[in-house]
Parts: structure tokens; C-alpha cells; sequence
């Protein structure tokens, strides 16, 4: 009788205890889904998270290679300006020097012609041949220069050209007094050369002498 009430009694705390259970095991299960899930989405994110570093790499490659592709032209560039700047300074030494020996040979010229006048006075003709030779060089040696002689002789008075530093009186006969006409404050005669560059700009105005104006309207 006694045992028989003992195993009731167990039966039912067996039972009790089972009550208990189960809605820890049904919340274990949940557990037990709730982690797989996660596993399963990190196991997602770390894939993911794995093709995203692999693209920063990629990318951080590509604009690396950029960045290494931009510094090169850089320093070509920046070679490229030293180099036209050693050019650029070259080429200013090289224009003083031309400077310079025009400049010489425009103070040569001008000795030679005034030796010349001298010796023209003198009949000295054979060093007035030989006078007249190097004349010839020097102005050949300003044209290789850029630089050439104005001819203004016979043409009117341009005071952006000229300095007239004198006149003097036309002599003409009829015939021709018929047969050319006569330009206002014609230029007779050239005293110092002028001299022009290739591009137009004047390097030196003329010394020149004209005819007498009020002679050419008598």
C-alpha cells in the first residue's frame, strides 16, 4: 500500500517535471534555429565581407597604378619644363650674343663708311674696292641676322624711319625735270645707315639728307 502510494506520488512529480521540460526544450529548439540561422548568416556576411575586401584590394590597385601612371607624366612634364628652361636660358645667352655682334657690326659698318668718304675724297679708288668688299660682308653678316640695310634713297621722308640732318639743293636738268616726277622731301642722300629687322620691327632709324623742299615746288 505504501509503495504503491510512493510510485503515485513519483508518477506525478515525473509528470510535473515533464510539464516543466518541455517548453525548455521547445525553447532550447528555438535557440538551437535561432544560432544555426545566425551561423548561416554570418557564414553570408563573411562572404560578403570577403568580396568586398577583395574589390577594395582591386581597387586600390587600380587607382595606386593611377596615382603611379600620374606621377610619371608628372615627372615627364616636369623634365620636360627643366629642359625648356635650360632651353629658354640657352637661347636668351645666344640672343645677347647676337645682340652683342650686331651691335659690333653695326659700329664696323659705320667706321668703314666713314673711312670710305675719306678716302672717295682722297682717289684712293683701290681701297675704296677693298672698303667696299667688307661693307658687302658686314651686311651679308646682319642678314644671316635677320637684319637688312633700308634703302631709302629716292624716296619720300618717313620720320619712323629716318633723321634728317640736313638738305640740299636739287640739281636737274630739263629732260629730267620732264621725264621723273619729283616726290615731297625726297630723301638725296644716306649719311648713317638705318637698318630693319625680318619681322618689320625697326632695329635703327637713318641719318639722311633731302632736297630743299622750297626748290622742288620752284
Amino acid at each position: 500500500m505504501i509503495w504503491k502510494l510512493w510510485n503515485s506520488k513519483q508518477n506525478k512529480t515525473l509528470s510535473h517535471l515533464q510539464e516543466l521540460l518541455t517548453p525548455i526544450n521547445q525553447h532550447l529548439t528555438l535557440l538551437n534555429q535561432q544560432a544555426t540561422n545566425n551561423l548561416e548568416q554570418n557564414a553570408e556576411l563573411s562572404e560578403q565581407l570577403r568580396k568586398l575586401s577583395r574589390l577594395q584590394y582591386k581597387s586600390g590597385q587600380e587607382v595606386q597604378g593611377k596615382f603611379e601612371g600620374l606621377n610619371a607624366r608628372l615627372d615627364i612634364m616636369q623634365q620636360g619644363q627643366d629642359k625648356f628652361k635650360d632651353t629658354k636660358s640657352q637661347l636668351e645667352i645666344l640672343e645677347r650674343q647676337v645682340g652683342q655682334t650686331c651691335e659690333i657690326l653695326l659700329k664696323w659698318l659705320d667706321d668703314l663708311d666713314l673711312l670710305a668718304t675719306s678716302l672717295q675724297e682722297q682717289g684712293q679708288e683701290e681701297w675704296l674696292k677693298l672698303l667696299g668688299t667688307w661693307t658687302c660682308q658686314v651686311l651679308q653678316a646682319l642678314q644671316i641676322h635677320g637684319i637688312g640695310e633700308m634703302q631709302l634713297v629716292g624716296t619720300s621722308f618717313n620720320p619712323t624711319l629716318a633723321e634728317a640732318i640736313g638738305t640740299m639743293v636739287r640739281k636737274t636738268n630739263p629732260i629730267e625735270e620732264i621725264v621723273r616726277a619729283f616726290l615731297p622731301y625726297e630723301i638725296a642722300e644716306v649719311v648713317r645707315r638705318g637698318f630693319i629687322y625680318n619681322n618689320g620691327t625697326l632695329l635703327r632709324k637713318a641719318q639722311v639728307i633731302t632736297y630743299q623742299e622750297d626748290e622742288h615746288e620752284k
